[in-house]
Order: structure tokens, then C-alpha cells, then sequence
């Protein structure tokens, strides 16, 4: 093996890099589930699949959905926040750069 590298789980990799997992890195959490019946509250933008792209989001029609206090506050999107898609283009991602000061994930 060529020197300054080493043979890990996850093939050669520089001596000074750590293998590491997504969920020792970041906090990990799934969007609110959309169900009519549920969802109770204020009515709040939120970014669903078709608004996450490759590298960026896209908020020119962004539906609402009524959210509880404790909702508001569990789904509420930070600066920096990486949304990834789980289903149509799995992995899609982008990260949200707080273009409007008020957003949510389902």
C-alpha cells in the first residue's frame, strides 16, 4: 500500500481520515407526514420532495400545511439544514439557505 494511507471497511483512504457514519456526524430527523385528519394548528409553508433539487431548493409555490406548536417548532428549518430526498430520485439533496425566514420539512 502506497505510504500515508491505510486500508479501512470503506477502501484506502489517507492515514489521517476517520471513517465515520452520517448518524455519528449529524442529527438525522424525517420530515411531519401529510394527513388532513392529523394536521391541526397554523398554517405554515413547507418544502415537500419536488422543492428539494440537485443543489438547490425551489420556493416559488410552496404549499401549506396546518402545523401544532410543538410541530413548529420540531420541523422548523435552520440555516445549513441538508434536506435529502427518500423517495423519487433517492438522495436528491440541497441545503437550505433560509431564502425566506420561515419554512418547514414534510
Amino acid at each position: 500500500m502506497k505510504t500515508g494511507y491505510k486500508q479501512t471497511e470503506v477502501g484506502v483512504i489517507p492515514e489521517d481520515w476517520a471513517v465515520s457514519t452520517v448518524g455519528q456526524e449529524f442529527e438525522i430527523k424525517l420530515g411531519k407526514m401529510l394527513d388532513a385528519e392529523k394536521n391541526v394548528g397554523i398554517p405554515k409553508p413547507y418544502l415537500g420532495n419536488r422543492a428539494v433539487q440537485w443543489d438547490r431548493i425551489d420556493i416559488t409555490e410552496l404549499p401549506t400545511v396546518p402545523l401544532s406548536r410543538t410541530d413548529i417548532e420540531k420541523y422548523r428549518l435552520s440555516e445549513g439544514d441538508i434536506l435529502v430526498c427518500e423517495g423519487g430520485e433517492i438522495g436528491r439533496a440541497a441545503i437550505w439557505e433560509a431564502p425566506i425566514s420561515e419554512c418547514y420539512y414534510t
